[in-house]
């Protein structure tokens, strides 16, 4: 049943919010963060190069990047709630194939198992589903949950530390998995699946019987616009998958000490939370496109600032870290307002796909222009790109008034 409005309030503490918040933080700890503290334990006990181990991670980001668009539409016809438990289940069966892993091929199984569940569970899925929700009225809800899941590597990776001290790795991912069956399936179908759809969104208009083709809205809402949008995305992904990967070795080649750079290295999480804090706080009515600005030129400055190395490293990695931050409420926020709703699912999954290609392939080509030249060069080439994206999206705010008219600071 299709509600006369939208629910009205979409506050810190609102029962979807939470309930996705939640879900967020467990789901994103599990499955994307898991690496970094898991990988050693599993070297340690099976001989596995860390080629083979990081690879298997690598391609499941890139089957999930892969299947976005298919996410995406599915996410027009049924409940977002549906998607994300169904995503979140096969995170937990690929945890319980990591677990039983005796070769390379039943752990590289493991994880493209993950891969198909984090193209349902994570961020783009979500959105939708708040979308699902809350219509056009999403965007603080956006914030709200990004608030909630910037903390999953902050509580995950001190939690899967202790408890590789108590259990092997093995015995960690069973733990997960039952954490995911029992705690966030649970909470998704009890809550979000009781929610109706907001008028204006994807799911309602399925519900009528009214359905529009991408083609059309592409042709409809300028395929150009999107292409930008897309690429912006996909520029910062580049970015921050290198910067995943390298920031440490980045900082102690700039000139900080290695306990100085881990410390600098963790300060990124709190700095991203605070940047979508501050979000949430004094910019709801300013317009996404100024968000995504804002994002890709603190991402190019922090990355300029760690050029310089000291004594500004301090301030690079806080720079960098709340242009990451925001740059997650602008790819939930952008699409919301600039194309169709009949449709976000659809344009979150065609946005989704290059974004986690790119940041599949990311660490791969930082490695190339390491061996290629040093730190220094791969600090450069993620200057260039941060240029790039920060030229594309003042592009877009100088193009869509001309386009529309809509767009205000």
């Amino acid at each position: 049943m299709i509600p006369s409005k939208p629910p009205q309030s979409v506050s810190l503490i609102c029962a979807p919010v939470v309930v996705l918040g939640i879900g967020q933080i467990i789901t994103w700890g599990v499955t994307y963060y898991l690496p970094a503290v898991l990988t050693e334990n599993v070297r340690q006990e099976t001989g596995w190069s860390l080629g083979v181990l990081m690879g298997a991670f690598s391609l499941a980001l890139l089957t999930s990047g892969l299947l976005s668009p298919l996410t995406g539409k599915l996410l027009q016809r049924i409940s977002g709630s549906l998607v994300l438990s169904s995503g979140v289940a096969l995170c937990a069966v690929g945890l319980l194939l990591l677990a039983i892993a005796q070769n390379n091929w039943a752990y590289f199984l493991g994880w493209q198992v993950i891969g198909v569940g984090m193209a349902a569970s994570l961020y783009g899925p979500a959105f939708a589903t708040l979308e699902q929700v809350y219509g056009h009225r999403a965007r603080s809800a956006i914030t709200n949950v990004t608030l909630y899941a910037g903390f999953a590597s902050s509580i995950l990776w001190p939690v899967t530390h202790w408890l590789l001290q108590a259990m092997s790795w093995r015995e960690v991912c069973i733990t997960y998995a039952l954490a995911l069956f029992t705690v966030v399936i649970p909470l998704y179908l009890a809550v979000l699946l009781k929610l109706p759809c907001a008028p204006e969104s994807a799911c309602a208009q399925h519900e009528r019987g009214k359905k529009t083709k991408l083609r059309s809205a592409l042709t409809n809402e300028n395929y150009l616009l999107f292409s930008v949008v897309a690429a912006v995305f996909t520029l910062l992904a580049l970015i921050t998958g290198t910067m995943a990967v390298y920031l440490i070795s980045i900082l102690k080649d700039q000139g900080a000490s290695a306990a100085i750079a881990v410390f600098l290295a963790a300060a990124m999480g709190p700095s991203q939370v605070a940047a979508r804090l501050l979000e949430r706080l004094f910019a709801q009515k300013v317009h996404p496109l100024w968000i995504l600005l804002a994002s890709t030129l603190l991402v190019l400055l922090g990355a300029l600032l760690m050029l310089i190395g000291n004594p500004v490293l301090g301030a690079s990695v806080l720079f960098y870290g709340a242009g990451n931050g925001l740059s997650v409420i602008a790819m939930g926020t952008v699409p919301l307002v600039l194309f169709s709703s009949q449709l976000y699912p659809v344009f979150m999954g065609f946005i989704l796909l290059p974004t986690l290609v790119a940041h599949a392939a990311a660490p791969s080509l930082g490695g190339i222009l390491i061996k290629a030249g040093d730190t220094s060069t791969l600090l450069a080439s993620l200057c260039a790109l941060a240029v790039v994206s920060a030229v594309l999206s003042a592009g877009l705010i100088s193009y869509v008034p001309r386009r529309s008219g809509d767009l205000k600071p």
